[in-house]
């Protein structure tokens, strides 16, 4: 059983305001959670490590479940963005080569690297 009222990975949305607020209230324990577990993960390719990529108003999640020599197998996080975007070159996940993926852990990686340094 999930320690969580809603299944975010179907895409079903509630149907009145007050179920909304529960939603979303949820839903934002859920992102942390989920971000939360691998937080501490070094920089580089790592399995686990996840990346965004800017999509229409949102963004379209990605997680590194294997590294293989060339290749890297993404799983496509839907349930961490409730339009449940899919990035164009990525799509619903899959293996792809390694240095595509690398790129954009590496944007992710010097992101958060600035923020980091750069905070006020």
């Amino acid at each position: 059983m999930s320690k969580y009222k809603y299944d975010f990975s179907t895409g079903d949305l509630p149907s009145n305001q007050k179920e909304w607020n529960d939603y979303f209230e949820e839903y934002d324990k859920y992102q942390n959670d989920e971000f939360a577990k691998v937080a501490n993960l070094p920089d580089g390719l790592h399995v686990g490590k996840m990346f965004s990529i800017s999509v229409a108003d949102g963004e379209a999640w990605y997680q590194i479940t294997k590294i293989l020599k060339t290749k890297v197998q993404l799983k496509w996080r839907k349930d961490l963005c409730p339009d449940q975007y899919a990035d164009h070159h990525f799509f619903h996940g899959g293996s792809f080569d390694k240095n595509d993926v690398e790129r954009y852990i590496h944007i992710q990686d010097g992101s958060k690297e600035y923020s980091n340094n750069n905070l006020l």
